[in-house]
């Protein structure tokens, strides 16, 4: 993609968000009672392109997952194409934020940027056909057997890839990311005080993740162990899409 044909993607999809959220009303509102963080929607912060390569040089998606459908794809374009559509974000008072969105008309291809408190990209992500807890039709999935026969029936292959600079800049935005995967998998916008029975499934679900740290230049990016600490402490009700 070229990068009028980006600009012009990224501008379709401010435009769409903005006409989400007017449609939306108090309806994306988080439950009063989540007050474990003090945390904010924002708009979504597209990242800058220099910095995602400075995580990943020229790589290809194909040299860490042969196996995507975009394995073609350089890794910086697939995750700048994914903020065409809907650009969201969180920002933690005073701490890190999260800016995510996905492929114009191609809800099932994400991305997802963590920035720490001065603006510098901590991580980015690229997610791949998610399959939701709470899709918005059926009724929720609250067991890992019902979950696995959803995976089974849509057909897919899940995929979550994380590039960070470094191992520190991996652990210190990971938290972030990992609480937003959860969210994710409750389709955004979640009341757990509705659905507590989903939110709690979502908590403890395991979705196989693969975290990747700059190497040495012209490597492009080196696997490493995928952190394994708690979610950051932020209620999923926060995060608005």
């Amino acid at each position: 993609m070229n990068m009028k044909t980006r600009q012009y993607a990224l501008w379709l999809g401010l435009l769409m968000a903005a006409t989400w959220t007017l449609s939306s009303g108090c309806s994306a509102q988080p439950n009063p009672s989540d007050t474990a963080v003090q945390a904010h929607a924002v708009t979504g912060k597209v990242p800058d392109e220099s910095a995602i390569k400075a995580l990943v040089d020229d790589a290809n998606v194909g040299a860490v997952a042969p196996d995507a459908d975009d394995a073609d794809d350089a890794i910086s374009d697939r995750i700048l194409d994914g903020f065409q559509a809907a650009p969201s974000g969180l920002q933690i008072e005073d701490g890190p934020s999260i800016a995510w969105g996905f492929k114009f008309q191609q809800g099932n291809q994400q991305s997802a940027v963590v920035y720490d408190a001065s603006g510098h990209v901590l991580l980015a992500a690229i997610v791949n056909d998610i399959v939701r807890v709470d899709d918005g039709i059926g009724p929720a999935v609250t067991s890992q057997e019902a979950y696995g026969k959803r995976v089974k029936d849509a057909g897919v292959d899940p995929q979550v890839m994380v590039f960070a600079a470094s191992r520190d800049a991996l652990d210190r935005g990971y938290p972030l990311f990992r609480r937003w995967l959860q969210a994710d998998l409750l389709g955004f916008n979640i009341d757990c005080a509705k659905k507590a029975a989903a939110c709690a499934f979502a908590e403890k679900l395991s979705v196989p993740v693969q975290a990747f740290v700059a190497g040495p230049s012209g490597k492009g990016p080196a696997k490493v162990a995928t952190p394994s600490g708690a979610a950051a402490a932020v209620p999923l009700g926060r995060f608005v899409q």
